[in-house]
This record gives structure tokens, C-alpha cells and sequence, in this order.
């Protein structure tokens, strides 16, 4: 049973509270007094209808409609309806920590169960007599609202939708059957033990290509290492250390020649400090150094050709001495170029491998015994 209606803001209602009683209650009094107002809005907070803002009193920002009801097993149900510019909603029971507020153009289904009322409900001033002049359709739509037949035909409808979907989907799964029939029938006429020994050759097929198929990832994957590699590899200039060690071993031998000269010379110049200590011993008398005078000229042009001999022997080993340096320097120079030139490998250029600091010392080792 529905126990007041608060109004405020509503058209020409500024705050406004009507008491109910059980039954029938009609309001009454003069025209313009707010009558038509009051069944607006109660239409307004049952039907969700007028739409819009403009049914809010004028000068004002907000209306609100309350509605407070007292159920056949004795709970009270509160419903309030507030609409502004900014706020639409329904207040169910004071919880306005909880208010409905996306609900499209039709009440919270929530709120329609709690009033339990209709439209059918409330009959304005100039409406025709309940029931009286309605055609027999809208007075049979009526009863069946009244009697609870219209929930009893919306599960009619509903069940009869799912009856013509269930045969829709009967008639499709008939022709799935007759397809599948179909292809059965086809299928009988294969030779299974044919068919079984294609099927194999086709999963040993599948193996083999997955195998392939890992073993183009690897070769892919060697094939971008290398061209990784071939980025990394540094050129040296063959030629060159062709020459310098044919270069080394020119002087090397030069060196050893140089060496073997040198030695020589030695023997030479020891052998000459042995004649040249050798001292003339001159006779006692003079007739005795004149009867040795040809043999002391002799000895004497013996002595001084040995000398020129011995200035040119001096002269040569100087020169020897000189060629020897610079041969040494020639030589310890070209080694410091061509170690120069091997510390620059990262790669070995026999098989193109990376080179680590251990390997690279290796391989100069290596190259330094092939020499």
C-alpha cells in the first residue's frame, strides 16, 4: 500500500507532502492547484516519463519525488526519484551510496518489483472510466497485467522462441547428419589399408620436412656467423710480409757472411800483431849488418806491403762493422713491423676462426718458429 508521495520542485509543487490511506484516495481541489501536478508526478517516478528537465519548478535546480509504501508482510519500501542537469538516478530504501543511475528511458527493474505498482494504478481527472470505454484488447492486456497472466505470457513467448531456435537448430544438425552420411558413404569405399600406409608416409614426410627445416635454422644460423666473421677479418697486406721475410732472410745470411768475414779478419790481424812483435835483431858489427843488407830490404818491402795490407784489412772491417749495424737494425726493424702486422689478426687467416688473446699469442709463437 502506497503511504505518501513527496513532491519538491516539481512544476508547480515546491515541497509539497501527501498522506495516503488504504483503498481508493482521490485528490481534489480547486483549478490550477497542483492536482494534475500531483498524478504527474507519481507517473514520473512509476514510468520514468516526462523525459527532459523541463518539469523542474522554475528558478530551481533539482526535483525529487518520494514514495514510501508499506508491503502485504509489513516492510516498508521507499523509492525517491531526483533529476538535475548533472544527476539522473533512483534512491532505493535511502541507500544513496547506491543509487541506479544507468537505467536508459525505462525505471530500474529493482525499483519496479519494490513499488509493485502500474500505470494502470492511477487515473487522472479527464481520463475515461477504468476499463469502461477500452477496447476488449487493452481490457484483456489490463487483466492479464492485474491477474499476473502477462508474466505468464512473456514465458510463453519465451519458451516458444526457444522451441522455433530448438527446431532451427534441429533442421541444421539434420542436414549436418545428412552431410555427414554423405561422407561416410564415400569414406566406405576406401581401401583403409592403403589409406593407413598413405597417412604414414605422410607423417614420415612431415618428419623429415621439420627435420629439414631445423637443419636450414642451423646452416641459416652458421651462414650469419660467417658473414659475421667475413665483417670481422682483417686483410693483411700478403705481399708485404712475403717481402719482409724474404728481406729477413737476406740479411740474415748477409749477417752471417758479414760474420764469417769478420772472423777471418780477426785470424788476419792476430797473425799480423805476431810478425809486427817479431823484433830485427842487427849484427854486431857492420860488415856483418852489410853482408845481410839484401836480406834486410827484403824483409823490409815484406814489412811495408804487409802494412798496406794491414790498413786495407782495417779499413774493410770498419766497413763491415758499419754494414753489420745496420744490417741488425734493418733486420730488428722489419721483425717489429711484421709482429705489428700479426697483432692486428682477429682472425686466422688459415681458417678464419676468431681469435682469443691466447690463441692470437699462439699463433705468433708459431709464425716466429716457422721463421
Amino acid at each position: 500500500m502506497l503511504n505518501s508521495l513527496r513532491i519538491r520542485n516539481f512544476q508547480s509543487h515546491q515541497d509539497s507532502v501527501i498522506e495516503l490511506g488504504p483503498g481508493v484516495n482521490v485528490i481534489v481541489g480547486q483549478s490550477n492547484a497542483g492536482k494534475s501536478a500531483c498524478v504527474r508526478s507519481l507517473n514520473w517516478a512509476l514510468t520514468n516519463r516526462p523525459l527532459g528537465v523541463n518539469f523542474i519548478r522554475t528558478g530551481q535546480d533539482e526535483a525529487d519525488v518520494r514514495l514510501e509504501e508499506t508491503r502485504s508482510d509489513g516492510t516498508k519500501v521507499s523509492v525517491e526519484r531526483i533529476r538535475s542537469k548533472s544527476r539522473n538516478e533512483y534512491v532505493l530504501n535511502g541507500d544513496t551510496e547506491h543509487p541506479f543511475t544507468s537505467f536508459g528511458s525505462n525505471p530500474p527493474e529493482d525499483v519496479l518489483l519494490a513499488l509493485n505498482l502500474r500505470d494502470s494504478n492511477i487515473q487522472a481527472q479527464f481520463d475515461p472510466y477504468f476499463l469502461v470505454f477500452d477496447s476488449p484488447g487493452s481490457v484483456a492486456l489490463q487483466i492479464r497485467k492485474v491477474t499476473g497472466m502477462e508474466q505468464i505470457d512473456k514465458i510463453a513467448d519465451i519458451i516458444s522462441s526457444r522451441i522455433r531456435s530448438c527446431r532451427g537448430s534441429t533442421s541444421d544438425k539434420e542436414v549436418e547428419l545428412l552431410q555427414i552420411q554423405e561422407k561416410l558413404k564415400a569414406i566406405s569405399v576406401i581401401d583403409l589399408e592403403k589409406l593407413e600406409s598413405l597417412i604414414n608416409k605422410a607423417d614420415a614426410l612431415e618428419a623429415r620436412k621439420e627435420e629439414l627445416e631445423r637443419a636450414h635454422q642451423r646452416l641459416k644460423s652458421l651462414y650469419d656467423q660467417l658473414v659475421s666473421v667475413e665483417k670481422l677479418r682483417i686483410n693483411l697486406p700478403e705481399a708485404r710480409i712475403k717481402q719482409i721475410n724474404e728481406s729477413v732472410t737476406q740479411m740474415s745470411e748477409n749477417l752471417l757472411r758479414l760474420r764469417s768475414f769478420y772472423s777471418t779478419l780477426q785470424e788476419i790481424i792476430k797473425n799480423l800483431k805476431a810478425t809486427a812483435a817479431n823484433q830485427m835483431v842487427f849484427p854486431a858489427n857492420l860488415s856483418g849488418v852489410l853482408g845481410k843488407g839484401a836480406t834486410l830490404v827484403q824483409q823490409y818491402n815484406s814489412l811495408c806491403a804487409n802494412l798496406q795490407n794491414l790498413y786495407k784489412i782495417v779499413e774493410a772491417l770498419g766497413k763491415c762493422t758499419v754494414e753489420g749495424q745496420g744490417a741488425v737494425e734493418k733486420l730488428n726493424q722489419l721483425e717489429k713491423e711484421k709482429g705489428d702486422l700479426m697483432s692486428q689478426l682477429k682472425t686466422c687467416p688459415w681458417c678464419s676462426s676468431e681469435l682469443t688473446g691466447k690463441t692470437q699469442k699462439h699463433l705468433l709463437e708459431h709464425t716466429n718458429e716457422r721463421k
